[in-house]
């Protein structure tokens, strides 16, 4: 009889470790995010820069986890300055190519940037998809482009979230971006962002 209660302990012990406890927590987990970066004139150079820091503080907020990281700064037209692909979270060489992105100034063209980084972005089969623009939400263009082309970033797996950066922002222009307000995100709390991307990681769909 005690043998048969203990081998019952044993039994629930093991699946509640499978379902939910350390088992489960120490899958990898992959994931690649693209950081869509306004650099326009409404965000100045002091915001570029602002920018630039938090995606270096994002690559440090994990331990041991597949995150890849490309980088598409945008102004009128978006540029690719380092695609997914070449680099993790965990290269030590990631930081001098994101400082090496320029300032630039001119007019903002958010909507064309998600569209450039949908159609562009080098993600990979089988991991969580993530974009991330880094903006004040002020953009040439109808609120109504650039939901439908946030909507169709979405639609193809790619899950936004929204860093909001500048004295002044649009938050209504944001929340669209985002999904609603939940995917918005400060820019001095880079963490908080990879602990949101961190949630992702059951199967990819």
């Amino acid at each position: 009889m005690k043998w048969t209660v203990l081998v019952s302990v044993v039994s629930v012990l093991l699946l509640s470790t499978s379902i939910g406890g350390t088992n489960a927590q120490a899958q990898p987990c992959s994931v690649d995010t693209v950081f869509v970066v306004d650099r326009s004139s409404s965000i100045r150079g002091t915001g570029f820069n602002l920018a630039k820091g938090y995606i270096d503080e994002f690559a440090g907020c994990f331990n041991g986890q597949d995150i890849g990281v490309g980088a598409i700064p945008y102004d009128c037209v978006p540029r690719t300055s380092f695609p997914l692909g070449d680099f993790t979270v965990s290269d030590y060489s990631l930081m001098y190519k994101i400082y090496d992105m320029q300032y630039t100034g001119g007019t903002t063209r958010t909507a064309l940037a998600i569209s450039y980084m949908k159609n562009t972005a080098n993600f990979r089969d089988g991991v969580h998809r993530v974009a991330v623009i880094i903006t004040d939400g002020y953009t040439e263009g109808s609120m109504s482009e650039l939901v439908a082309k946030a909507d169709m970033a979405r639609d193809a797996g790619i899950t936004l979230y929204v860093v909001a950066n500048g004295a002044l922002v649009d938050n209504a222009a944001l929340d669209a971006i985002a999904g609603g307000p939940n995917n918005v995100f400060s820019i001095g709390a880079p963490c908080d962002l990879a602990t949101r991307i961190l949630e992702l990681c059951g199967p990819p769909v």
